[in-house]
């Protein structure tokens, strides 16, 4: 990593008030913590930024663990946290088989949502990726999830119970596959597809920066 690239890291690290990852209970800590006042539900930043990116990602997809670590933090401090963006997630079950890891990963993290910690859920499982279908987010090490996060267990409990909770990503995964997303993460940017890893960070702010300065 050359010198610029850890004096970005550092920075954004400060700027959230967050320690660089740990292990705890053999679990990855995320290095990043969104303010709370940028969080509502499944959205970081204002209602009425002129740019807005939804990110449709699987849990299980690396490429979307690279997107969450390290786009997301920067896009967040420098764009969503100055009004300029909000950024959406879009959680699809595309990766899954049966019984799908894709689809508990993204049923735990909305549970999460519900006691206003879905950003934490979030990057717990992107920060514990360990390949496709291989028990990373099998339902012990979900709740172990739970646990650490200090969520209301009973409820969690009860909302991943919740065959409705399940139906609504297989809904938007539908919905996703309708629209033409058949890979992840596909980002839709004011409604433009543009689908996979952006070239670069650069790149990805040099067209936000466009798209906030048009009347």
């Amino acid at each position: 990593m050359s010198l610029a690239a850890v004096a970005v890291a550092a920075v954004v690290i400060a700027a959230f008030g967050a320690k660089p990852p740990s292990s705890d209970a053999g679990l990855l800590m995320p290095a990043v913590v969104y303010p709370a006042d940028l969080i509502d539900g499944e959205s970081v930043g204002r209602s009425d930024a002129p740019v807005v990116i939804e990110v449709y990602s699987d849990f299980q997809c690396p490429v979307c663990g690279r997107f969450a670590k390290e786009f997301m933090p920067r896009l967040v401090s420098e764009f969503a946290a100055t009004g300029q963006l909000r950024l959406v997630s879009r959680d699809i079950d595309i990766l899954g088989r049966s019984p799908s890891e894709s689809l508990a990963a993204a049923v735990g993290a909305a549970c999460a949502g519900e006691q206003g910690r879905y950003w934490a859920f979030h990057d717990m499982l992107f920060w514990n990726q360990a390949g496709e279908n291989r028990g990373a987010f099998a339902p012990e090490r979900l709740e172990q999830m739970a646990d650490h996060l200090a969520l209301d267990r009973a409820a969690w409990d009860a909302c991943i119970g919740d065959p409705a909770r399940a139906a609504t990503v297989r809904a938007r995964t539908a919905s996703a596959a309708g629209i033409g997303i058949n890979a992840t993460p596909t980002l839709s940017i004011n409604g433009q597809l543009v689908a996979g890893l952006p070239q670069s960070y650069d790149a990805l702010a040099a067209a936000i920066t466009q798209l906030a300065s048009q009347p």
